[in-house]
């Protein structure tokens, strides 16, 4: 017997297959996150929405990294479950009980997951879906936790990118001040320290 393919069958797939290969391709953390987050919700059935957040290390609070099915929707809404999970460190179902109906559509659930690093957490993915059997959300969760290995895996690799920055920047900091120890006079230590910055930096003036 010969398996019939629809239009829609094709459709699908082309797109996967489209959504793959600009993650696996990526030029860009933008890119990465965004067909990260596009991949998750083909494969999961009944996804009306779907948000990344990461800790911003400087402002200490979490911002969008990726936003699904369009980037520039806003899903402040899905706050309610990322707070919770954050706060719980674990994962998160908004929408189960009677009193979550506040926070979350009729014939919906927000599932959280916590992103973390070292027990350190530097994120949270948020799903707005079909409400489902306890047993269907967990394993939807099951799915969300295996795909976040991707994620995990690019942001330890920026935690370690940023954390050769600043070792660099400490070093650098450490030669200048040991070129303007070298002097005892005020106005040769300041020369000096001047000289040591326009060439580090290949500055005209300083």
């Amino acid at each position: 017997m010969h398996q019939v393919t629809t239009t829609a069958d094709t459709t699908t797939d082309d797109r996967e297959a489209r959504t793959w290969t600009a993650f696996t391709s990526s030029t860009s953390d933008k890119v990465f996150f965004q067909s990260w987050i596009a991949l998750q919700c083909e494969q999961i059935d009944g996804v009306r929405a779907a948000l990344v957040l990461l800790r911003d290390e400087g402002e200490g609070s979490y911002i969008p990294a990726a936003v699904w099915p369009d980037e520039r929707q806003d899903l402040s809404y899905l706050g309610e479950a990322a707070q919770r999970s954050l706060s719980a460190g674990r994962g998160m179902v908004v929408g189960a009980k009677a009193a979550d109906a506040e926070f979350v559509a009729d014939g919906q659930v927000h599932l959280a997951l916590p992103l973390d690093i070292d027990d350190a957490l530097v994120g949270v993915v948020v799903l707005d879906l079909r409400r489902r059997s306890d047993a269907e959300l967990q394993d939807v969760m099951r799915r969300l936790l295996r795909g976040s290995g991707w994620l995990h895996s690019t942001l330890r690799r920026q935690r370690t990118q940023a954390e050769r920055q600043l070792l660099d920047r400490a070093a650098t900091t450490l030669e200048l001040l040991q070129v303007v120890q070298e002097h005892d006079r005020l106005q040769e230590a300041a020369i000096a320290l001047v000289n040591e910055v326009a060439t580090y930096f290949n500055a005209d003036r300083v």
